[in-house]
């Protein structure tokens, strides 16, 4: 029966891929050269009850704080994802949640679904550090996002799985966490083009070169 309904939901795809589910919590962890400059736990979307709103109005508050702390992406309130998430747990957008219950909107925790992050770079163990600084040296590439499953990366002999590496990892969100976190990419990009075009990092722009368009939309 479930395969039918599989393969009823995607008949009109020539192409699907099918990945194993990780349960762990996922990190993304941001390389520069031998060192980390960043590592943050991500989160899918949530909204807390107060025993008045509706999850539609949750979600609009929601949406309204990120547009407040300079966010640069946005969530769809009406995601179709998040109706079958809602219909699936006998909700909809008119529920009233409890106070101080919390409800978790969608399955993934990507930006662009609402996805939000908790700042680990004070607290990631070196051993994670040394291995994702090894993966990035291992590809060849001098700046990458490291998406890391870890049931606890604070300490070491936990069980991890590499999700994917991003050799162009946007961290606008990053960015909005707060001055520390926009000091920490900032100076990061002064060293890359500090190594880029020879020149001392105090004179440089962070709209020159190829990391210009990544640079400006991460520090706007």
């Amino acid at each position: 029966m479930r395969e039918r309904l599989l393969a009823s939901s995607y008949a009109s795809f020539q192409l699907l891929m099918v990945e194993e589910a990780i349960p762990w919590p996922e990190y993304r962890v941001v390389v520069f050269r031998d060192e980390v400059v960043a590592c943050y736990r991500r989160r899918p979307l949530e909204v807390k009850g107060n025993g008045q709103a509706t999850i539609e109005e949750l979600l609009r508050r929601k949406q309204k704080k990120f547009s407040q702390s300079a966010r640069a992406k946005r969530f769809n309130i009406h995601d179709p994802r998040i109706a079958r998430r809602l219909r699936k747990e006998q909700k909809d957008f008119a529920t009233i949640l409890p106070a101080g219950e919390r409800y978790t909107v969608h399955d993934i925790s990507n930006s662009s679904a609402g996805g939000e992050i908790e700042d680990y770079t004070e607290r990631i163990h070196p051993y994670w550090s040394a291995l994702c600084i090894q993966v990035v040296a291992d590809m060849g590439l001098r700046l990458c996002g490291v998406d890391l499953a870890c049931p606890d990366l604070e300490s070491i002999g936990a069980n991890y799985s590499i999700l994917e590496l991003n050799a162009a990892p946007g961290l606008s969100n990053y960015v909005a966490m707060g001055a520390v976190q926009k000091k920490r990419v900032r100076e990061m990009y002064g060293k890359i083009f500090s190594e880029e075009f020879d020149v001392p990092t105090a004179r440089l722009s962070p709209t020159i070169g190829r990391w210009k368009e990544i640079a400006a939309d991460d520090l706007s």
